[in-house]
């Protein structure tokens, strides 16, 4: 009986940690939406340690960065991308905030 249960059990664990860490973006952009920015970035911070690669969310990030007044902070993030997206249009924004 737990064998067959197994790979329901393992299904539910990855999807726990995808569905958490995008709760984690989701709640960045609903609080920057109503406006606690500091707030924001603290998880749109938490995401992309688990998810260095997505590039929007850390372009999005250093703009929050650039409207809170932590210029050095919002440069990490662009210089992150423009080094390491694959993706066009994320570099040339990137590049244009460096």
């Amino acid at each position: 009986m737990l064998k067959k249960l197994l790979p329901f059990f393992l299904l539910m664990a990855l999807t726990a940690g995808i569905s958490f860490s995008q709760n984690l973006a989701d709640s960045g952009y609903y609080y920057q939406k109503i406006g606690f920015k500091e707030k924001a970035a603290g998880f749109f911070e938490e995401y992309v340690i688990s998810n260095p690669s997505n590039y929007q969310v850390r372009l999005d990030l250093g703009f929050l960065y650039m409207d809170i007044k932590q210029t050095s902070k919002a440069r990490e993030q662009f210089d992150y991308v423009s080094k390491n997206s694959t993706t066009e249009s994320e570099v040339q924004m990137a590049k244009q905030m460096v």
